[in-house]
């Protein structure tokens, strides 16, 4: 009989949470789930445990990790669910977390919000999920800025779990030092520490978008869905040198920001990063830079 799931990288979004997932999996103790991220306490919670204790091929490990940054997207005192553009999809979920383990540990990985913002919203379009413009999406909707709400989500978890049960990471030192950020996961898990294979600086899920070659193959498939299963066959069977290859010839990199963008989401966020420093003991100012 598996364990309970016992730890969640919860977010945020396009912050390297694939990255670290990727990092953890690598040691003896830790299992990640397939899929990376279940989502079972967003959109899978009706599917009921037994499917969710199927998504861990390996029950045995003292450490399962459900890594769903869906769950650091929930309403916050500055977007609240009335104005929700996600249809409260996302609503109550540190407390099912909390009803189903209340001993569970947390990752939550920060990156400048104003750049989190911009690439997950290149995600987005990259999968044909948005067509709407970032400058108005910005000043009209929370859908890329509920989740860059950093302190408003720990804020949520902070309702049911202490502050000792989460551990957080910069995204630009996961970045450049992935093997010391590991080491400090595995200690706070408490858990035998190995070197991983690739210690040197990893994002394996940064933000790009398709250039025209790119947009031209992916009309081949009739829906955004398909084209995605079939990317993700060609990932897991081709060696790295071809996908890398591929990647080349398909993709570009996404657009800078604008300065006005850029300044809005700044002041929208500034005045919670003081308090979001304190809470998490990180030093915020490589934001700034």
């Amino acid at each position: 009989m598996p364990l309970p799931v016992n730890c969640f990288v919860i977010g945020a979004q396009k912050a390297g949470t694939t990255t670290l997932a990727s990092l953890l999996a690598e040691q003896a103790d830790i299992c990640v789930s397939t899929p990376k991220e279940p989502l079972f306490f967003s959109k899978n919670f009706s599917r009921g445990e037994s499917w969710y204790r199927d998504c861990f091929k390996q029950p045995m490990r003292s450490i399962l990790v459900d890594a769903s940054p869906d769950y650091s997207r929930g309403p916050t005192e500055l977007f609240p669910a009335e104005n929700s553009a996600d249809g409260g999809v996302y609503e109550g979920i540190p407390k099912k977390i909390f009803d189903y383990n209340p001993q569970a540990k947390f990752f939550y990985i920060l990156r400048n919000p104003v750049s989190r913002t911009h690439s997950s919203y290149w995600h987005n379009m990259r999968a044909s999920y948005e067509d709407g413009q970032f400058s108005e999406l910005i000043r009209h909707s929370d859908r890329y800025l509920v989740a860059s709400d950093y302190l408003g989500q720990i804020n949520n978890y902070f309702q049911y779990f202490k502050p000792e049960q989460f551990h957080f990471i910069l995204f630009e030192q996961l970045i450049k030092q992935p093997d010391m950020v590991l080491q400090q996961c595995c200690a706070f898990l408490q858990c035998e520490y190995h070197p991983p294979e690739q210690a040197e600086s990893v994002h394996k899920n940064a933000s790009y978008q398709l250039n025209t070659f790119g947009k031209l193959t992916k009309k081949v498939f009739a829906k955004p869905r398909h084209y995605k299963r079939a990317s993700q066959l060609i990932q897991s069977i081709l060696p790295e040198a071809v996908k890398a290859g591929i990647k080349h010839l398909s993709t570009s990199d996404i657009p800078t920001i604008s300065h006005e963008d850029h300044l809005f989401l700044t002041q929208l966020f500034a005045s919670s990063n003081d308090e979001l420093a304190k809470i998490t003991g990180l030093n915020l100012g490589v934001w700034t830079k």
